[in-house]
């Protein structure tokens, strides 16, 4: 299990530094060549496409990857078919009310239809990205996770620079430039690799009744959760963009990609290799060797984001100098702030997947409740005293409170493991 172990990390180190480097050389490029005002407005758009991916399709994908042991044994196929046919209807109504909206906000305001149909699409793409990642992170396919998860990070900025050269400065030519990339992504990999789950005819046909209850019963508490936990991650953009506009929300939006990403591969790194054996441990209720996987996990995530955020205090005017373009430098101030509080939550999401794999959605919906009001709260309170690094003195605070509720509420879960059986029992 030791080797598979490693061979695991090194492909999700491979996936996840990747990608992050894709994400960083893509923010220093687009800030080359959009001013802070087009990157606001593109940010603020993605962040209306990522809520309504948190809030429809990740809840059902987190239950895809808790439920996935279950079904290892040859059955995949019975757990894929749930899936698709719930998100079809969740993703289908989700459609249909946007399509609404646009329409009504095109007869009272003057706005881009385009964007809203873009939006749409992107939503479509990125469910598709998702159900086929979290299937191949759960089988320990962790090579093809890799693979598309590089091509997008390196290949939507890239397109993005193209469309820019060639059609409009401004966020229709950046959306249609990432929604080309993810399909032609998507495209290759239905083309080159086999499904995780597709090698059965039931993954077309009339899905599992307990499979869909099971699913939907776990992941209802996650779907409030997910806009929350869009509040705690890009509410403060907003709020930046309405209080102190666009330029502002741009600078701040480009500073905090730039700060939260190396805390997030590092977070996603140990938790793509860790987590699907957590997870399995939990299920067969192995408790005690699940408890010392957790402890290393911790450890590993405390000294690997400790080593980063002293990395950013020394360093900050070489890294902005070197990943942000002349226009965006002004936001160095930012850092410090912005990288401590991803540092805080990199360990609270160590405890929030104790509360995944032990089925205790309703705590994390708690979690992230108390989180939203207080980071919303926070950072206006920060934006009209201090303006925008208000907003990121603001960050530590919030992301190190949902730190301290998540290690009690794990705490909770641990004391009473006999609950887990009403969520992970065979179906």
């Amino acid at each position: 299990m030791s080797r598979k172990l490693l061979k695991d990390g090194m492909w999700v180190s491979i996936g996840q530094i990747g990608s992050a480097l894709g994400i960083l050389i893509g923010i220093r490029a687009l800030t080359e060549f959009v001013p802070p005002q087009v990157f606001g407005g593109v940010t603020l758009l993605l962040g209306c496409t990522a809520l309504a991916l948190g809030t429809i399709i990740s809840p059902v994908t987190q239950a895809a990857l808790i439920y996935y042991p279950q079904y290892s044994n040859g059955r995949v196929s019975v757990l894929r078919s749930g899936i698709l046919h719930i998100l079809a209807k969740r993703v289908g109504i989700c459609l249909l009310a946007a399509a609404v909206a646009a329409l009504v906000a095109a007869g009272l305001f003057s706005v881009d239809v385009t964007a809203f149909i873009l939006c749409a699409v992107l939503l479509i793409l990125d469910g598709l990205r998702a159900v086929e990642t979290v299937f191949l992170n759960a089988a320990r396919r962790q090579a093809g996770y890799a693979v598309i998860s590089i091509g997008e990070a390196f290949g939507r900025p890239m397109m993005a620079i193209i469309a820019l050269r060639f059609l409009d400065t401004n966020a229709t030519s950046v959306l249609m430039a990432y929604a080309f990339t993810s399909a032609i992504i998507l495209c290759i990999f239905y083309c080159t690799s086999k499904p995780e789950g597709s090698d059965s005819d039931y993954t077309y046909g009339k899905p599992d009744p307990a499979i869909g209850t099971a699913i939907n019963r776990y992941s209802l508490p996650l779907t409030p959760m997910a806009a929350l936990g869009w509040v705690n991650g890009v509410g403060d953009r907003y709020l930046i963009g309405s209080m102190l506009g666009l330029g502002q929300a741009g600078i701040y939006s480009a500073v905090y990609g730039l700060m939260s990403r190396p805390f997030i591969m590092i977070s996603g790194i140990v938790e793509l290799t860790l987590r699907p054996l957590y997870n399995r441990l939990v299920a067969e209720q192995k408790h005690r060797e699940a408890a010392h996987l957790l402890a290393k996990w911790l450890l590993i995530v405390s000294l690997a984001v400790g080593a980063a955020f002293a990395f950013v205090i020394l360093f900050d005017k070489l890294i902005i100098k070197i990943l942000l373009a002349e226009k965006y430098r002004s936001g160095i101030s930012l850092m410090a702030w912005i990288s401590g509080g991803y540092a805080l939550l990199a360990l609270s999401d160590v405890y929030i997947k104790v509360c995944y794999a032990y089925g205790y959605t309703g705590r994390i919906l708690m979690v992230q409740a108390i989180g939203a009001v207080v980071s919303l709260t926070l950072a206006v309170i920060g934006i009209k005293l201090f303006g925008l690094i208000g907003a990121a003195m603001a960050v530590p605070v919030y992301f190190g409170l949902m730190l301290l509720i998540t290690i009690m509420v794990s705490r909770l879960n641990i004391q009473k493991l006999q609950k887990w059986k009403e969520y992970a029992q065979p179906l």
